[in-house]
């Protein structure tokens, strides 16, 4: 049967949403995209269609089985979806694709989700757009919790790899394309309605699909990671048990994460042990992987409450010793600062940034440099780890209010001028400006300068619309709208890029 058979026609009336387009044909499921003439406002349907078990009807709408056998896999798996949808619409998370209605018709059902827009990690042009250690920490956060609330619910994901999960155009992470009737289906007898994903689907799939648990969704969690954060496929499960029981070591057990924060492996310990092959050597809930997270030292403010801080000691003495030795260095450094005629207050002219060869910035192309930075400087460039107002106030550099005011404002200036806007860590623009607007929430200087760093993101943004690289241009949106939220020259920016996808 060809697929314009298989498809609604365009213009089918579900209740109050109207088909406008077909946007992909599954083994088990068609997606439309449609008009909700009731709230004037785009969703995407999702109609129950396993083509192993059921054709469309003569009129071209109704759903009907192949067989009796077909029959009865058929409500099996309708059962199954209802089911799911039920559970999904009484769950509110910024993380999950929404539903919003499931309805009865053509005898089948089909689910309503927003239509949220987005790019699936598997399209995303990693070649043009890299993350820090920090942000990958902050979205494998995001899914866990995300996780979390569908394990309570009991809902198994089934199926997590990186074409289920979205990049919205909000920033937030959407898991999509849930498995649970297919699932349902396959344990049922009917394993070919569920076709695995190699690399994210664990051994126990293979083996037994009945065996799916939330360790399961675990395991495809981390591979789906290992392929963003490496930016290769993991190998198969049913591989690596190959090597094993040849002797060989586990192809997957040394991952590690080459960045620029490669020295925290807390992240890296956590991807791993939700890759072992084992389902019972896995973490075995959410709070267990928090928990580790936390005790190999990763911040994240999301995930658990901090350990209390221990008593200053005697050892102490030395600490503040060395403290007093770095003030007088940097009060020296600050009369550097102040007698160098070269640094300007928070330009923006392109064709005075100059790369810094000591944080590993790339070199600029003279010849684009009087436009906009060329896209590997603009690979470098790299999105807000916003700090608390608590870690910045306990920091130890805490400034006095004359001196260091102007210091910090300095060392934001020559950081701008070298293009280190948000890396590397505690050496970047947005990182001096905070401090500022921690003691002088109101300065004016520091406020111009995080509008100077938005300014160089839609300088990016111009430049990979006009290369037509539109996903690029969607991340760094996203980006300046972590440095000023509310900047009405970014909205302008979301509406124009906006218009681009309609």
């Amino acid at each position: 049967m060809t697929v314009h058979r298989l498809i609604l026609p365009i213009g089918t009336r579900i209740g109050v949403y109207e088909i406008k387009d077909a946007l992909k044909t599954g083994s088990f499921d068609i997606t439309y995209r449609a008009w909700n003439h009731h709230f004037k406002d785009w969703v995407v349907v999702l109609e129950y269609f396993p083509t192993d078990l059921v054709m469309r009807d003569s009129d071209g709408l109704n759903v009907k089985p192949k067989s009796l056998i077909d029959a009865s896999d058929f409500e099996y798996g309708l059962k199954a979806f209802v089911d799911q949808a039920e559970r999904l619409i009484q769950i509110e998370s910024p993380n999950i694709d929404a539903v919003e209605n499931f309805l009865s018709f053509n005898g089948t059902a089909y689910l309503i989700m927003s239509d949220v827009g987005g790019v699936p990690l598997s399209n995303l042009d990693w070649s043009s757009v890299s993350f820090t250690t920090s942000e990958f920490r902050k979205m494998l956060v995001a899914m866990l919790q995300t996780l979390q609330k569908l394990h309570e619910n009991n809902i198994i994901h089934g199926g997590i790899q990186p074409a289920t999960i979205l990049l919205s155009k909000k920033g937030d992470l959407l898991l999509t394309d849930f498995c649970g009737a297919r699932l349902a289906l396959a344990s049922h007898g009917r394993k070919s309605a569920y076709v695995l994903a190699d690399g994210y689907a664990p051994v126990e799939q293979y083996e037994d699909i009945g065996k799916t648990d939330v360790t399961s969704d675990f395991y495809s969690l981390a591979a789906t990671f290992y392929y963003c954060m490496t930016q290769q496929k993991p190998i198969a499960a049913q591989d690596r048990v190959e090597c094993l029981s040849n002797g060989e070591a586990d192809p997957l057990a040394m991952f590690s994460i080459s960045s620029e924060n490669s020295s925290d492996s807390g992240i890296e310990k956590v991807i791993n042990r939700m890759l072992l092959l084992n389902q019972g050597e896995r973490p075995q809930t959410v709070d267990e992987i928090l928990s580790v997270l936390k005790r190999e030292g990763v911040d994240s403010d999301q995930a658990v409450d901090s350990e209390p801080k221990q008593k200053v000691s005697t050892n102490n003495i030395l600490w503040i010793f060395v403290l007093f030795v770095v003030a007088i260095l940097t009060t020296i450094e600050l009369m550097s600062l102040r007698s160098n005629p070269d640094v300007a207050q928070f330009s923006t002219d392109l064709s005075a940034l100059k790369p810094n060869a000591e944080q590993s910035m790339v070199d600029l192309d003279e010849d684009e440099m009087g436009d906009v930075v060329d896209d590997e400087s603009v690979q470098q460039i790299v999105s807000v780890d916003h700090l608390s107002s608590e870690s910045l106030q306990s920091d130890s550099k805490r400034m006095s209010e004359k001196h260091s005011v102007n210091w910090y404002l300095d060392a934001a200036q020559i950081a701008i001028n070298e293009l280190r806007l948000v890396t590397p860590p505690s050496d970047n623009a947005y990182e001096y400006l905070q401090e500022v607007l921690v003691v002088e929430p109101e300065n004016d200087t520091a406020l111009l300068g995080l509008q100077k760093m938005v300014d160089l993101y839609i300088q990016f943004i111009d430049k990979a619309r006009f290369d037509g690289q539109i996903n690029t241009a969607w991340v760094y949106l996203l980006r300046a709208e972590s440095i000023l939220p509310d900047s009405p020259e970014l909205k302008h920016v979301r509406m124009e890029l906006l218009n681009l996808d309609e």
